[in-house]
């Protein structure tokens, strides 16, 4: 009995609630029949025409034009006010002049005009006709008994910049002492932007990029013998290592200490909770101390393990699991795609017991990663973006590569690109990312500032 009596009363909610609804398109002395219901129930949007706005090969400007489907922007409707809008923008540039709309409602027929001239007359709703969301449009709901109405006011937000596009901004000024460094590779400690480097006389140099804007260079107490492009970030500290096997470790990017023991021609790959990873006499190492080091379990010949150009990254995935990427050249056979190489554990599994897998270059695989001089991975919008120098068949920083797959492929982005002025470059350059999703692109002195613009909308 307590079960029905539990059921009788949310029917009794239920109905309520819907009486409440008809009773806004009625007046206090009238009944409470379905002839008195309108409302409107959903509206979904149907395809959306865009502009894109690009660079063709030469630096010019090309548009094209694409089209996606409106259902991903759900319309919410508030009862209430009488309002129907999207929360989540549209994309920049969408054409909304001829838009199909399908409006589910409850009452008698519907119609529309513009909310901006409320003076027009009313058009009978179809739903096979366009209809221009330009500006607000009012619709206008007629109860089966043709005496009460609403009106709500439909309108669409659109972004008002490219949320797909990424736009780069050149600094005001040029740093010339970062121009001096041979070698060099970005990383960000906190909320800090740090490029280590090397100039021609084999001094280690850390550059910080201060709160104020400006740009400070100082000796680290680092050995020339330092393997600059190793730099790794985890967890707010550090790490690099040395052509002579040794590791060492930063909590501000000026001040060093050795980790662990010496290990002679290791280069270091990855930290990771568990301890770090490295390269040395062509096999892959662990060690969960830096003293103690095992070798790694592949499953493919040790042959095909990179030995220059290396860069990599360790991340955690959408689904949880964890993986480290490692991309590099083999100097002993040239390509022009670098070796792509992949470890992957799950959250319960032991990290040491996952082996090394080698995504072989296959005649089905059209998108390998180019191997590129100052090759750097950078985690971007929830993928890995490779860019760099020149390579065979590849002026410098002549395209952003992007893996969607975890390493797989990597493919030139047509619609994301890098500043035209710097294509081509000579010398070092170096990225990275900081925790605003700023991309820092830094070559012969020159830093450039970009970002998606959606990673930086407010959602509404």
């Amino acid at each position: 009995m307590r079960g029905t009596n539990i059921v009788t009363r949310f029917l009794c909610f239920f109905l309520g609630s819907l009486s409440l609804l008809a009773a806004s398109c009625m007046s206090d002395d009238e009944s409470e029949e379905p002839e008195s219901y309108c409302y409107i129930k959903s509206v979904k949007l149907g395809s959306l025409k865009r502009t894109i706005h690009t660079k063709d090969s030469l630096g010019n400007d090309s548009v094209y034009y694409t089209s996606y489907s409106g259902t991903y922007f759900p319309m919410t409707i508030d009862q209430h006010k009488l309002t129907i809008e999207n929360r989540d923008s549209l994309l920049y540039e969408s054409k909304v002049t001829s838009v199909l709309v399908t409006i589910s409602f409850d009452g008698d027929g519907m119609g529309w005009r513009s909310a901006v001239d409320t003076t027009e007359a009313w058009t009978t709703y179809n739903s096979t006709d366009s209809l221009d969301l330009t500006h607000p449009l009012q619709l206008k709901v007629v109860a089966a008994d043709q005496i009460h109405s609403r009106i709500y006011t439909l309108k669409l937000n659109i972004h008002q910049q490219q949320g797909d596009s990424l736009y780069w901004h050149h600094t005001d000024t040029t740093e010339h002492r970062l121009g001096f460094f041979n070698e060099m590779r970005a990383t960000t400690l906190g909320n800090t932007v740090m490029v280590l480097g090397k100039n021609s006389a084999q001094v280690v140099q850390m550059a910080h990029r201060e709160a104020t804007g400006s740009w400070t260079i100082v000796d680290t107490n680092l050995p020339s013998s330092t393997i600059v492009e190793s730099l790794l970030e985890y967890r707010d500290t550090l790490y690099v290592s040395t052509s002579d096997g040794m590791l060492f470790l930063s909590s501000d990017g000026t001040s060093w200490t050795q980790l662990g023991s010496t290990f002679l021609g290791q280069r270091l790959v990855a930290v990771t909770d568990k301890g770090y990873y490295t390269l040395a006499n062509g096999q892959v190492f662990a060690s969960t101390d830096a003293i103690e080091w095992n070798v790694e379990k592949l499953d493919t010949g040790t042959e095909w393990l990179p030995d220059s150009r290396l860069c990599s990254r360790f991340y955690q995935q959408d689904n949880g699991n964890y993986r480290i990427l490692m991309c590099g050249a083999r100097s002993s056979s040239p390509e022009e795609e670098c070796v792509v190489w992949s470890k992957m554990w799950f959250d319960s599994q032991d990290e040491a017991e996952a082996e090394w897998v080698y995504f072989t270059l296959t005649s089905d695989n059209r998108y390998p990663c180019p191997s590129l001089e100052c090759l750097t991975l950078l985690p971007y919008d929830g993928y890995t973006y490779a860019i760099g120098g020149a390579g065979k068949n590849h002026q410098a920083l002549d395209n952003i590569y992007i893996s969607k797959d975890h390493g797989i492929t990597w493919k030139a982005d047509p619609e994301l690109h890098l500043p035209f002025e710097l294509k081509g470059v000579r010398g070092p350059l170096t990225a990275t990312v900081d925790e605003n999703d700023v991309i820092w692109l830094i070559a012969n002195g020159q830093i450039w500032r970009g970002r998606l613009n959606r990673l930086g909308f407010a959602r509404n």
